[in-house]
């Protein structure tokens, strides 16, 4: 298979899973549930400006976590960086405020879960 094939399908893989997560589960998941931001919840400042929307689920674990898992699979050091770097992420945006460990959790629960059906997918086409 050429190099710019596999690149394209892991990218694609990527992609799909992504807006899968952060596209469509995460804006549905949002719009069932009532979620207050904790800095709005508790009436307290976030230590970074954010809007006091819903937080639950984290669109930022959604978003990275499908990325992070298309790097496991492709190239595993790197992979496993970027999962840490990522759960640094998470924790980070608790730490300021702007979501809860629930919200974190769940992000990362919508990501894998895309991941791993966009990657079933491409498994059993043999996409991949």
């Amino acid at each position: 298979m050429p190099v710019w094939k596999s690149r394209f399908q892991y990218i694609s893989l990527a992609f799909i899973s992504f807006v899968l997560s952060r596209g469509i589960i995460t804006n549905i998941v949002d719009s069932l549930l009532d979620s207050p931001r904790p800095f709005a919840a508790l009436g307290v400042e976030a230590l970074i400006n954010h809007t006091a929307v819903n937080s639950f689920p984290s669109g930022h674990m959604a978003s990275l976590i499908p990325m992070a898992l298309t790097l496991l699979v492709v190239r595993r050091r790197s992979g496993i960086f970027a999962i840490i770097a990522t759960l640094v992420i998470g924790i980070s945006r608790i730490i300021v405020g702007v979501h809860w460990p629930s919200d974190i959790l769940g992000g990362i629960a919508v990501g894998i879960l895309s991941f791993s059906l966009i990657y079933f997918v491409f498994r059993k086409k043999k996409l991949i």
